[in-house]
């Protein structure tokens, strides 16, 4: 998407990326890396804005991960799971590791 304005949630920071995308899964995302790699564009990547830093900030590519959601594995007895890289923590924490009896340690 071109245009888009990137601002993270308290508003100290924004900036405008070339091309904005939210793949829908890995294999759309592997498609944009590989573009910004023969492109020679630099790729940055967001998720929820909540960074106090401009380190999203990008004039470059910007992919937003939170499509990219899914549990990967999980492994009840040693207590491991894996996700992709768009898992909010909020959800993870109240979701999905109490569906499995797990909880983030404090």
């Amino acid at each position: 998407m071109e245009g888009y304005i990137f601002q993270n949630w308290a508003e100290t920071f924004s900036c405008k990326p070339e091309l904005y995308f939210e793949p829908q899964d890995t294999a759309e995302l592997t498609q944009i890396v590989e573009r910004a790699r023969t492109e020679g564009k630099r790729v940055k990547v967001c998720g929820s804005k909540h960074s106090l830093s401009d380190i999203a900030c990008t004039t470059g590519y910007m992919i937003n991960m939170k499509h990219i959601n899914k549990v990967i594995s999980v492994d009840v007895d040693k207590h491991q799971i894996r996700v992709e890289a768009g898992v909010l923590l909020e959800k993870l924490n109240t979701d999905i590791l109490p569906s499995y009896g797990l909880a983030l340690s404090l």
